[in-house]
């Protein structure tokens, strides 16, 4: 897993989450992005954002209802995943960012944003 977390352009351009809300959506795309399952540990989650407990809850419900994020699986182990939604979202702005480096040559960096908790 790499040191960062990306916080996609589009998501924080085009979606009315909190803070901490895209930074949960970061952490889970981040692990879909690495090939990994994250099984939406609370403990990690207040040890990676240093937020509460009840935050980190009341975010992934947010996430889940808003549909940013899918749970599969168990209750008390469920395998959280980045929704048609949220892929579609960030498909774009690749597309989007590949569009201007070809205009441009390639030699622009339009990398996303990388935030760090």
């Amino acid at each position: 897993m790499s040191q960062f977390y990306k916080l996609h352009k589009s998501i924080r351009k085009e979606t009315e989450l909190d803070l901490i809300d895209r930074v949960i959506l970061a952490i889970v795309i981040s692990f879909y992005n690495d090939g990994k399952e994250f099984t939406g540990k609370v403990k990690f989650l207040r040890e990676e954002t240093g937020k509460s407990e009840a935050t980190i809850r009341r975010s992934l419900k947010t996430l889940i209802d808003d549909g940013f994020i899918t749970k599969n699986g168990k209750y008390h182990n469920p395998i959280l995943l980045p929704s048609k939604k949220t892929l579609e979202i960030i498909t774009f702005d690749h597309v989007k960012m590949k569009k201007n480096r070809d205009k441009f040559g390639g030699n622009l960096d339009f990398s996303d944003v990388k935030i760090w908790t």
